[in-house]
């Protein structure tokens, strides 16, 4: 490797620096089965170059040939970029995310690794390509706008590491990746989300993994924190009540927690994976909800689970 490129990887953290290795960059590149040509910008350089180009506030191309002493050009390096797939870097995060696992292992709570999901887009080159697959957003001018895609990441809450990210078109629901994203987690993690994650066939399968998890309540779904209640779930010829929980009541821990078991919607969801699973499953007990004690709206759909 050229010296220059050495000095390149000074700017980086040390621990992602060793995780990042050529050795590490190249096995992962023959892992997706991408191959390249030996040459002065390959994956290595590339990807190098590109960790310092974000590093650096997302500076730009020109500068990016400077750090790199001016060998190659800035048309060089963006083609250079443009040469490796994506999947290339998502197998790089995953290698990597193993590598500094041991960051996730001493920063746990309570004996469990926590984990957080979410969601966010990002806005890419106007090609055809890309506006074919991920689309853009609705209400511009035909010929204007860039394609944007949608991302959903997951996140160590101790340490800020990204264990995992998919990409997805524009016009996509979270839950179509959750399947994919959750597979990093391990049996007594503890997921994070918002209410977008909150459904019976997500819930079955983490359950069914022995994985914890944390969400707001969905908006459509009725609660309520009286001992006893009545359920909507009733057999016979009299017409369901409105307004009422599906849920089974359980127990109480008190006036802002209640155990529960929720039962098996009657809808399969479209999400891949999950789908089956919800086919699979009965009702799913020992759901704690419990409710901010102090939040002045007291809106009886902000729950947990």
């Amino acid at each position: 490797m050229p010296n220059r490129m050495i000095s390149i990887l000074g700017r980086l953290r040390q621990d992602v620096a060793a995780a990042i290795s050529a050795e590490t960059i190249e096995a992962a590149c023959k892992e997706v089965g991408y191959r390249w040509r030996r040459r002065k910008l390959g994956p290595v350089e590339t990807i190098y170059l590109f960790l310092v180009q974000v590093l650096l506030e997302d500076t730009s191309c020109r500068h990016v040939v400077r750090i790199g002493g001016r060998e190659f050009t800035d048309t060089a390096y963006c083609k250079a970029r443009s040469r490796l797939p994506l999947a290339v870097f998502l197998e790089l995060v995953r290698r990597v995310a193993a590598a500094v696992r041991g960051a996730s292992e001493d920063s746990r709570w309570h004996g469990h690794r926590v984990w957080v999901v979410d969601g966010s887009s990002v806005s890419m080159p106007d090609a055809p390509e890309l506006q074919g697959h991920f689309g853009q957003p609705g209400g511009q001018r035909p010929g204007c706008g860039f394609p944007v895609a949608k991302l959903l990441m997951l996140f160590h809450v101790g340490t800020g590491m990204l264990l995992r990210v998919t990409a997805a078109p524009l016009r996509s629901h979270d839950m179509s990746g959750a399947g994919a994203i959750s597979g990093g987690l391990e049996p007594g993690d503890v997921l994070l989300g918002d209410r977008g994650f909150c459904s019976y066939a997500h819930m079955a399968m983490l359950l069914g993994r022995g994985i914890s998890a944390v969400f707001r309540m969905h908006q459509q779904v009725n609660v309520d924190f009286a001992p006893g209640r009545p359920t909507a779930r009733r057999k016979g010829p009299y017409p369901r009540p409105q307004g009422l929980p599906s849920s089974r009541w359980v127990l109480a821990h008190g006036p802002q927690d209640q155990v529960v078991a929720w039962p098996k919607p009657k809808g399969r969801p479209g999400w891949g994976p999950l789908g089956a699973i919800h086919l699979s499953r009965g009702p799913l007990g020992a759901i704690h909800l419990s409710r901010n004690p102090d939040d002045p709206v007291r809106d009886r759909r902000r729950a947990f689970r």
